[in-house]
């Protein structure tokens, strides 16, 4: 969005101290931290909030707040880099908590296939939920 202040700051349009980037995010120390190493996750592409980002790219947000836990940020750290309030990140933590990178990112990937199926009528959108709860219900049995 053109007058966004974060989205220039995500496209490099306004200097900060990045921390980490990729193609989808950019983290950058926040310039009036609530504490020490206090930092925001930025996405690249424009959203309201958390709420309105693309399944793909919320999912590589839970796969980030499960890397960021994983170096020992606290979970009001990982709300404010996520741009979330700290319930919902606990939320998204119990889920990451319960598989690893590999396994997040694989279910990321068939979740988006799944959502492109049903966008391009190959799947009906009951049938493609019901194929990744017997998938993943079946897959933690393990």
């Amino acid at each position: 969005m053109g007058d966004c202040i974060f989205c220039k700051i995500a496209n490099g349009e306004i200097p900060s101290a990045t921390l980490y980037e990729d193609e989808d995010f950019r983290v950058i120390l926040d310039l009036g931290p609530a504490s020490k190493g206090h930092s925001l996750i930025l996405p690249k592409k424009h959203a309201a909030n958390i709420y309105e980002l693309p399944d793909e790219t919320a999912g590589k947000a839970m796969i980030l707040a499960k890397k960021m836990a994983g170096e020992g940020a606290s979970q009001n750290e990982i709300a404010t880099r996520l741009g979330v309030p700290s319930f919902v990140a606990r939320n998204i933590l119990a889920c990451a908590r319960a598989y690893s990178v590999e396994e997040l990112e694989q279910a990321e990937e068939d979740f988006v296939d799944a959502e492109e199926a049903v966008k391009t009528g190959r799947l009906q959108d009951v049938l493609s939920v019901e194929l990744l709860i017997v998938k993943y219900s079946t897959e933690r049995k393990r």
